[in-house]
Order: C-alpha cells, then sequence, then structure tokens
C-alpha cells in the first residue's frame, strides 16, 4: 500500500522560520530542499527515499528509517545544542561558584574543569550504539548559562546512505555574559548510522564545545560526543570527514 510522498520546499527564501512537525513523518518518500528547514521531527519512517538537497536541512533529535538516504553537498542533518540544556544532562558540569569558572559537560568523553577548578561532568552512554543526549556545561548563577550538549541523531539505511553535505550533533559554547566568571561548553551528542553502502565526501561532527571566556573565570570546554557508523562496503571512509573532539579552554592569565 502507497503511503504518499511529501515536500517540504522554501522557494530558495533565505528568511525561515522552519516546518514545525511535532512527531512523525511515515511516507514513501520525503524531499526537504531549496532552503527548507524541517524542525521538531522525532521520526522519519519511510519505505523508499530520504533526500535533503539544496540547502535544505533537518534541525532536530531524529530517528530515521528508509531504504535509501541522501543527503547533498548544501544540505544537512543537524541536532547542534539540541540535547540537555545548561546545568542538566548525566554529564553535566558543575556550576560556577564565587570565582571559579563553571565545568564542561561530560558525554564520550569528560567535560574540561573551569579556571580554578569546577569539575567537568564525566563520560557516560554506549559506545557501540550511541543514543544519549549530549549534556549542558555547568552555569553561574543564572547570569551566564552554560551551552546545551549535542542531541542525537539515528539513520537506519537498508540501502545506500549518502553523505555529501553534513550531519551534526555538537554542543553549544558557554555563556559569556557574565559576572567576572562564565559557563561551560556543551560535550558533543550522539550520531549512529547504519547502513548497506556508505558513500560521500561530507562530514559528519559530534565535537564539544568552547567554554566561555570571562576575565576572572573562563568556564571548562565541553567533551566529545559519540559517533558509531557501521556498512557492508564504503567509499566514504578515506573521502568524507569524521570528527569527534572536544572543545577549547580560553585561560585569560
Amino acid at each position: 500500500q502507497a503511503l504518499g510522498d511529501v515536500i517540504y520546499d522554501n522557494g530558495g527564501l533565505t528568511s525561515n522560520a522552519g516546518t514545525p512537525v511535532n512527531g512523525q513523518l511515515v511516507f514513501d518518500n520525503v524531499i526537504v530542499t531549496n532552503g527548507a528547514d524541517l524542525r521538531s521531527v522525532s521520526l522519519i519512517d519511510l519505505t523508499q527515499e530520504l533526500l535533503v538537497n539544496s540547502s535544505g536541512r533537518i534541525l532536530s533529535n531524529v530517528n530515521i528509517t528508509a531504504q535509501n538516504v541522501t543527503i547533498l553537498s548544501t544540505a544537512s542533518i543537524s541536532a547542534n545544542s539540541q540535547g540537555s540544556a545548561s546545568s542538566s544532562g548525566t554529564g553535566q558540569g558543575t556550576d560556577g561558584n564565587s570565582y571559579n569558572g563553571a565545568g564542561g559537560g561530560g558525554y564520550g568523553g569528560n567535560g574540561g574543569s573551569g579556571e580554578s577548578g569546577r569539575a567537568g561532568g564525566s563520560a557516560y552512554g554506549s559506545i557501540t550504539q550511541p543514543n544519549d543526549l549530549g549534556s549542558g556545561g555547568g552555569g553561574y548563577n543564572g547570569a551566564s548559562g552554560g551551552g546545551a550538549g549535542g542531541g542525537a541523531i539515528k539513520i537506519n539505511a537498508t540501502g545506500t546512505l549518502t553523505i555529501n553535505g553534513s550531519i551534526t550533533a555538537n554542543g553549544g559554547n558557554g555563556g559569556t555574559t557574565c559576572n567576572y566568571r562564565a559557563g561551560g561548553g556543551g560535550s558533543g551528542g550522539s550520531v549512529w548510522l547504519i547502513t548497506n553502502v556508505l558513500s560521500g565526501t561530507g562530514s559528519i561532527t559530534t565535537n564539544g564545545a568552547n567554554g566561555g571566556n570571562c576575565y576572572y573565570a573562563d568556564g571548562g570546554a565541553g567533551g566529545a560526543g559519540r559517533i558509531a557508523v557501521y556498512y557492508e562496503s564504503s567509499t566514504f571512509i578515506g573521502n568524507g570527514t569524521i570528527q569527534n573532539k572536544g572543545g577549547s579552554f580560553n585561560y585569560d592569565g
């Protein structure tokens, strides 16, 4: 039984508040194109293909199942800063105190300590099946928030997964609107990819974010996220980019 197709098309306009789905897309084919932003979709379950092209973007924590998934060079699937908020999550950074900068969030690696020693969050979660949200960096007294953790993206393409654009679940930078002490960076999130054929020249990143930079006490860096990629054959490895690293700590002294 045919489920039908759906196209999200912004006509190439640069001003785009995005299309909220608030749930699930269950169709044969879905196309996100011409600058369209698809938001708040948690599940995309297709019998055939997901195509993201011409500056189209999916901006959400999302679980995608399809025969083929294609992300063209100007397109992206992103869960940047879609994880746990400031001062929250399993690996949340310690909040700043007095003249101490807040710690960075942890997930795939430990978060960095803030200047003067506020601890970063600890690593957690599965290495082989990463599906957790990244954790937020610590904040300070509501004045300087920690960065949010990266979100979670899972793609199961039974045929071919082509990545010429980007798949990202990076953390957010620590806050710098502060009174002498800064927020910690959020940790990277998770990307879990399963496919038969992996191709393309794009990028996959789950980077931790930078700690905030304030005069007396900088925030700690967010730890890296987690990436797992499973395939039967690949031309992506060696041509594309996979990056999973912690953020930077800015020390003024």
